[in-house]
């Protein structure tokens, strides 16, 4: 079973629907060694990081690999 991140239980407790994918036995790192990880095309693959800042806002950032 998937370990959940904080992005996930934050989605599921809002019951909003997504669709995770892993390349956790990849050395991809970069948006366009994810999006060549998953067989995905580049111009469409975005890899996002979201944190919560310390006074409890969340911040998220996005990264189109082109």
């Amino acid at each position: 079973m998937e370990e959940k991140t904080n992005v996930m239980r934050i989605l599921d407790k809002n019951k909003i629907k997504y669709k995770s994918y892993s390349y956790i036995n990849t050395d991809a790192v970069s948006g366009t060694e994810v999006a060549d990880a998953l067989g995905e095309n580049q111009k469409q693959v975005f890899k996002t990081l979201v944190t919560v800042r310390k006074v409890k806002k969340l911040l998220c950032f996005c990264n189109s690999s082109k």
